[in-house]
C-alpha cells in the first residue's frame, strides 16, 4: 500500500466503553485467554463484550497506566486523555478506567 492509499483509509471507529463492558473485562482480570479461549464467559457476556472491545479496553488501560506513571510524554498524555473522553461513555466510566489502570 502506498502513501496515497494509506491517507485515504478511514480511521477505525473507537470502541465505546460502558460500565457493564468494563466490569466484564475486570471480572476476567483483563485476561483474554480466560474470557474467549477457555470459554469461561457466559452467553450474555459474549453478547455484551466482543473480542474487539475486550482488546480495546486492554489497550486503553495500558495507555492510561503509562500516563499515570509518568512514562508518557506530555503531548502523548493529552492524546490519551482525548481518547479516554471519546471512549468512556460517562465520566464515571472514565474514573473507573483510571482506577483500573494499574
Amino acid at each position: 500500500m502506498n502513501e496515497d492509499q494509506r491517507s485515504r483509509q478511514q480511521p477505525e471507529a473507537l470502541v465505546v466503553i460502558t460500565e457493564e463492558k468494563l466490569r466484564i473485562h475486570q471480572r476476567y482480570k483483563g485476561k483474554n485467554y480466560g474470557y474467549w479461549e477457555r470459554g469461561m464467559a457466559t452467553p450474555d457476556e459474549y453478547a455484551t463484550l466482543s473480542d474487539k472491545e475486550f482488546s480495546a479496553i486492554d489497550e486503553l488501560l495500558q495507555l492510561l497506566y503509562l500516563s499515570k506513571t509518568g512514562t508518557a510524554a506530555e503531548s502523548w498524555k493529552t492524546e490519551i486523555e482525548q481518547r479516554l473522553a471519546q471512549q468512556a461513555v460517562t465520566p464515571e466510566v472514565a474514573a473507573l478506567l483510571w482506577e483500573f489502570a494499574v
